[in-house]
């Protein structure tokens, strides 16, 4: 029983070194996997949180107003969280009040928003860290009925950047670690869940699948190290299911 033993323990041993290799090993299929969606949720929350947190900073309160409509920033939504190679999207939905002859009107008005997975501009904030500011891009910008500054009333001043685009600039700070979280998301959906819920349970899964030989292929090793850490599991899987064998072959030959 010993040998079975060590052969289970091997198990879980294995996958906690390969959970200390993140970018060792591939997943095809991690982008399917239903945990990813309270991921996306958390930073949806965070990025929403952002966003208020600005305006209300620069406008003083929840309301602010532009020509005939007036934005309560508290009934923002914000859902759909995409990754792209250089940029991630969501859908933010606004609802905007008519003001004067169109009072009481109100328009629900939902519009993609794209943010860069680079940094464009960071800073450190006293008490906060680092801060980095995200240049949102509006599709259809043109059909929002109020301007993109008045969601996203931030300014920043560089003397770098040319004076045509100053105007049109808007930015929303977010918290460094969010920013690196939103990141982690992407190279997530690539096949690399760093930082991703359950990555244990699948380098657990992994290395169950390893030392049985089944080999499933959905998550597979690409550095030398990690083949070799593969390689010796099997053997070594192989080698204690012989000697376990074994073992009980003598004990009915003895019985």
């Amino acid at each position: 029983m010993g040998y079975a033993l060590v052969y289970l323990l091997l198990i879980p041993t294995f996958a906690f070194v390969y959970w200390l290799l993140p970018n060792n090993f591939y997943h095809s299929t991690v982008q399917y996997e239903a945990v990813l969606n309270d991921d996306a949720d958390d930073i949806l929350q965070d990025i929403s949180a952002s966003i208020i947190e600005e305006f209300k900073r620069s406008h003083g309160g929840d309301y602010a107003e532009q020509g005939d409509w007036s934005l309560d920033i508290t009934s923002m939504s914000i859902h759909s969280l995409k990754p792209e190679p250089d940029r991630t999207r969501f859908t933010m939905r606004l609802e905007l009040w008519g003001l004067n002859k169109m009072e009481g009107v109100q328009a629900r008005t939902p519009m993609n928003v794209y943010i860069q997975n680079r940094i464009s501009y960071a800073t450190e904030a006293p008490g906060e860290g680092l801060v980095v500011f995200k240049r949102p891009e509006i599709e259809n910008h043109d059909q929002l009925l109020v301007s993109p500054s008045l969601i996203f009333p931030h300014r920043l001043n560089d003397a770098s950047w040319p004076a045509s685009e100053k105007s049109d600039m808007v930015w929303f700070p977010v918290k460094g670690s969010l920013h690196e979280r939103i990141s982690a998301f992407s190279q997530t959906l690539k096949g690399f869940p760093v930082n991703a819920s359950g990555s244990y349970g699948r380098m657990f899964y992994f290395s169950a699948v390893t030392i049985t030989t089944l080999g499933y292929g959905d998550i597979v090793p690409i550095t030398n190290t990690a083949r070799i850490l593969v390689a010796l599991e099997s053997i070594i899987g192989l080698v204690l299911i012989g000697l376990f064998l074994n073992s009980l072959a003598r004990e009915h030959v003895n019985a």
